[in-house]
């Protein structure tokens, strides 16, 4: 654990009362990483690009699981809409991805969104 964990768990303790029981570094697996490595590629050829942007950066997060506070570091991938709405993917500890966070901003709750395009 680092410095900077040891920092971050004391101030989720003393700040929110979150007692983190384990931290863990999920790395990259076999799945994530072909997902990351075709986005420029489909991207750069797909009409969404003007009305999906995405982007990757490591992050941390908080999980409460059975057996208390798991601190997790990870990447991800984020994909957003323009009105901030958006989509978060990262890798799980066996050899897929999971939905790490969705957020619909609130005027577009409720509403069908639909994107037409020519090939």
């Amino acid at each position: 654990m680092s410095e900077m964990d040891d920092a971050i768990l004391k101030e989720l303790n003393t700040k929110y009362g979150i007692e983190v029981k384990r931290v863990l570094t999920i790395e990259n697996n076999e799945v994530f990483n072909t997902l990351l490595s075709k986005l420029d590629w489909f991207f750069s050829r797909s009409p969404l690009r003007s009305y999906v942007l995405y982007n990757t950066s490591k992050i941390a997060t908080i999980v409460e699981t059975e057996d208390g506070y798991t601190l997790k570091h990870h990447q991800c991938i984020t994909f957003a809409l323009s009105d901030g709405s958006h989509i978060r993917f990262s890798p799980d500890d066996s050899d897929g991805i999971q939905i790490t966070r969705v957020f619909v901003y609130k005027d577009s709750r409720r509403k069908r969104v639909i994107l037409t395009f020519k090939l």
